[in-house]
């Protein structure tokens, strides 16, 4: 609702707010260096990218740990299974916005429709909860916002792997939250971070929760997610679920 030009899932600003924040609130609050991040949906992919930026952008602070419920990681999986869906208008109106706006190379033109190239803009500017219902109907009598997957174009697909976060290391501890209800951030997307991140030995605790969906994550987990920031600003160890069975088979196979 701010009078600015969408940065949706564009993570070096997203994460680089996150840091100010951090910065901002230390100033107003804390002398404390020390801070956690928990974030949900756009948020938790720009808790996970704070993590991965932050000894370069800011690195008077220190980072205990990373919480993320539904993070909106894995594009590519995340774009595979939902560019032609009523989630592809809710969500995908603001990529079509935002990354033009943040990457030269990209054309709103060069991936969307007809019917979206007509509609993108005004969506984009929806609550999202509105964009979703106008989804919903568009869908409904076959209308897609995008002609192909963004994936398959390879200047969209580049830019869809520079803004998919990398596994963080293992000294820095990191838990995702994901409701297996959910049918905006997939749960099989997630599964398949947790697997890629397990694979490269990153310390990370994966909490799946039944019954839920997309936009009561964020608040259901929340109350996990203090308890076991609390912990890491204790100093007690984090645990790794890493080596446990996965409630959902991954998007895809390790490593795609």
């Amino acid at each position: 609702g701010t009078p600015c030009t969408l940065n949706y899932l564009v993570v070096i600003y997203a994460s680089h707010d996150v840091l100010n924040s951090v910065r901002a609130a230390r100033a107003l609050v804390s002398t404390s260096t020390r801070f956690g991040v928990y974030g949900h949906s756009q948020g938790g992919a720009s808790s996970l990218w704070s993590a991965e930026l932050a000894a370069r952008y800011a690195p008077e602070l220190q980072l205990v740990g990373i919480a993320a419920a539904a993070p909106a990681a894995e594009l590519r999986a995340l774009l595979n299974q939902q560019w032609d869906t009523a989630v592809g208008w809710a969500i995908g109106a603001e990529v079509l916005v935002a990354w033009p706006n943040a990457y030269p190379d990209l054309q709103a033109d060069q991936i969307a429709s007809p019917v979206g190239k007509r509609n993108y803009r005004r969506i984009a500017k929806e609550c999202v909860l509105e964009a979703g219902l106008e989804g919903q109907a568009r869908n409904a009598i076959n209308q897609r916002i995008f002609r192909i997957d963004p994936s398959d174009d390879p200047r969209w697909s580049a830019r869809i792997d520079q803004n998919t976060p990398p596994p963080l290391p293992a000294k820095l501890p990191v838990l995702v939250i994901q409701g297996l209800d959910d049918t905006i951030v997939l749960p099989n997307t997630t599964a398949q971070l947790v697997q890629r991140w397990c694979a490269a030995d990153s310390t990370l605790t994966a909490a799946w929760l039944g019954d839920q969906g997309h936009l009561t994550l964020g608040k259901v987990g929340g109350p996990l997610a203090t308890t076991w920031l609390q912990q890491r600003f204790a100093g007690v160890p984090a645990t790794s679920t890493c080596g446990t069975s996965l409630p959902i088979a991954p998007a895809g196979s390790l490593g795609n």
